[in-house]
């Protein structure tokens, strides 16, 4: 019985996370964060009832074969990686598994809501656009007096951040770079950028 409880305890905790990643939308979605959990609550006391003594090494198995679950989750593009905050949660929601089943309530709670806190901290980040939440723009035009025009677009994304200017006038080019949200809707931008006659080229890493 004690078991089947904390089976149940894992699905429910788990399906709350679960469904807060399918609903923001991330590349890892509701049933992988409770399979991952509960069937780690229950191999974990499989293990402790078949081998009561050393049950570590099939958990410690559990937490190394989920980490290169996790790695499956990491996408490389432009040289940059990435996917590692949720490598890093499907990991951690192995672990989270195996806690409800050898540690004492105390120790689950404070990991669970560890997790939580994690998740939350990591959302006003994204919404702020910091560090990796942050995408590089360089618009290259063919004139220097197309700067208002691209300024004014530039401008009217909140949280844009500025790089620089550069002007090459042995090739009659002018970039701009600057760094936007990822959750801006780039397809808006780029019709935006290509709706003024100058520019040449729009990259986006």
């Amino acid at each position: 019985m004690e078991m089947l409880h904390a089976m149940l305890a894992s699905f429910i905790l788990s399906m709350l996370l679960g469904m807060e990643r399918q609903i923001s939308k991330k590349p890892v979605g509701f049933a992988p964060y409770v399979l991952v959990t509960t069937m780690s609550t229950a191999l974990s006391f499989v293990a402790m009832q078949i081998f009561p003594s050393n049950p570590s090494f099939i958990i410690s198995g559990i937490i190394t074969g989920i980490g290169f679950l996790g790695a499956g989750a990491l996408i490389k593009y432009h040289e940059k990686v990435f996917g590692f905050t949720t490598a890093s949660m499907v990991w951690s929601m192995a672990v989270f598994g195996v806690l409800v089943a050898v540690a004492d309530i105390g120790v689950v709670a404070i990991s669970y809501l560890a997790i939580w806190v994690v998740i939350c901290i990591d959302h006003v980040v994204e919404i702020k656009g910091f560090g990796r939440h942050m995408r590089s723009v360089r618009v290259e035009a063919s004139t220097i007096g197309s700067h208002s025009g691209i300024k004014s677009v530039i401008s009217s994304y909140q949280d844009s951040k500025e790089q620089g200017l550069e002007i090459n006038f042995d090739r009659n080019i002018v970039e701009y770079k600057f760094f936007i949200s990822t959750l801006v809707d780039m397809e808006e931008m780029v019709k935006k950028f290509s709706a003024l006659k100058s520019i040449k080229k729009i990259e986006i890493s």
